[in-house]
């Protein structure tokens, strides 16, 4: 297909009734389906498509997209059509090759904030930075020999070498230029974390509702794994191995990730199954084996009373037709879980408990934006910093972090750090203690807990009297 340089005016008559938006194409590649991204031109109120742009075709090369997974491209693609959006609705742009340094420079200052109002974080931005920056490269690299363009694609980029420290090997890392613009300034947002006491009460409230998810919480906020490495979870020493060190006494949980799981593997894609992010084996930490141990042969019994199969290589969680459950179905029974149960539960544990002022600031961040089910991998990384010994008794080191939290270098643990130092410390000092007895049926109504409250301060009373 011949390269086309098109004007937006060409195309539509008035630049603020459009808009570029992203939608997806799915073909056959060997044995698989696989999807990949198309950039269109719509009318905004009719949504009818207006030009079929190809811009996805500079969005990455052909055999890189290969590699990349469904979210990781369409993330390109709507970094794209911001800029695109951006150059239609905010300049006289009518060509790509139109735009200048000082455009490109202008559109990054945009982009930090979102159409809400709120900063984007800085770790989001710097791929969207990325993405536009090898769109614009692959554009100018594919049309410069056809039409003027007011910017030098090749010098958006830089190459540098990197030298490993103690061995002879050498890197070439690409380096976007900064162009001027510093990232934004990261936010700490309380509704993205759970205090360490709060996942007391999710358990809780998971063993009451919903027990399919108690073990799924657990390997998450106790070994740190993704939405999507869970779901990939199965019976048998294949996926999960329980070492004992002599005695009966426990050593290590390991779970092995080289691999998708097979019953992951032939479900159909548009179920968004759940992908395995990085393929390292993964531990239980220390401090939770007991607990996981016991919850997992738990979680086995049940399955088995049900009739559901536990074989090795039977899919560890399941959806309400017993077939494997997805990493969509996870999340959307989790948040279920999160507005059904424990927020209002948290609301009423914490107005008993007298301890609403401390802990108003979570409840309400809640209310209006729900933290996600990787909020449970935050948790685990939080206990890991503030609370988590080494087998020598002393706190972790940066290294043995990121590698219980499966990152190949300590640099995303060091950037975690630095920008959550706020957050860490109320980690731990939270306020709240999961009470059971407060929630339980029967026993939850407030004038009952006024009149335990009463006679407990009747009994001290009587206590100061006597002495």
């Amino acid at each position: 297909m011949q390269n086309k340089i098109i004007s937006f005016n060409r195309k539509i008559s008035n630049r603020e009734k459009t808009e570029f938006i992203c939608s997806g194409v799915r073909y056959h590649y060997g044995d698989k389906y696989m999807k990949y991204p198309i950039i269109r031109l719509r009318d905004k109120e009719t949504k009818t498509i207006l030009w079929d742009t190809h811009y996805e075709r500079y969005i990455c090369d052909l055999r890189e997209a290969m590699l990349l997974e469904w979210q990781t491209l369409k993330r390109k693609a709507a970094a794209v059509c911001l800029f695109l959006n951006y150059l239609l609705h905010e300049t006289t742009v009518e060509r790509v090759n139109e735009c200048s340094i000082q455009d490109i420079h202008d559109f990054f200052e945009y982009a930090k904030v979102k159409d809400d109002g709120e900063t984007y974080q800085s770790s989001t931005w710097i791929k969207y930075k990325q993405s536009v920056i090898d769109f614009l490269e692959n554009y100018h690299r594919e049309n410069k020999d056809k039409v003027h363009f007011n910017y030098e694609g090749d010098k958006l980029s830089k190459y540098i070498i990197v030298e490993k420290q103690g061995s002879e090997r050498t890197y070439i890392i690409k380096q976007t230029q900064g162009l001027s613009v510093k990232c934004p300034e990261e936010k700490e947002v309380k509704n993205r974390y759970l205090r360490r006491s709060y996942l007391d009460l999710l358990i809780f409230e998971a063993r009451k509702y919903d027990s399919e998810l108690v073990l799924a919480i657990m390997f998450q906020a106790y070994a740190g794994l993704r939405e999507g490495e869970v779901v990939n979870l199965a019976f048998g020493e294949g996926s999960i191995k329980f070492n004992n060190r002599g005695f009966g006494r426990l050593d290590k949980i390991i779970i092995f990730m080289s691999d998708e799981a097979e019953h992951m593997k032939q479900l159909d894609l548009e179920t968004e199954p759940g992908k395995i992010k990085k393929h390292k084996n993964r531990e239980v930490f220390d401090d939770f084996l007991e607990i996981v141990k016991k919850q997992y042969e738990y979680h086995r019994a049940i399955k088995a009373s049900k009739g559901i199969s536990i074989e090795n290589g039977s899919p560890l969680f399941t959806n309400l037709w017993n077939h494997p459950m997805t990493v969509t179905t996870y999340r959307n029974r989790l948040k279920k879980l999160f507005y059904g149960h424990f927020l209002p539960d948290l609301k009423k544990s914490c107005e008993l408990q007298g301890t609403w002022a401390e802990n108003a600031p979570y409840i309400e961040q809640y209310e209006v934006e729900y933290p996600g089910a990787h909020a449970l991998r935050h948790w685990f990384t939080m206990y890991l910093l503030e609370v988590g010994k080494g087998p020598n008794g002393k706190p972790l080191s940066e290294s043995e972090i990121a590698n219980l939290r499966g990152d190949k270098s300590v640099t995303s643990i060091k950037d975690y750090i630095h920008s959550h130092k706020g957050i860490l410390k109320e980690y731990t000092e939270s306020v709240f203690v999961l009470q059971e007895w407060i929630l339980e049926e029967g026993k939850n109504n407030y004038e009952q807990w006024k009149a335990k409250r009463a006679e407990s301060i009747s009994k001290i009373g009587d206590q100061e009297t006597n002495s």
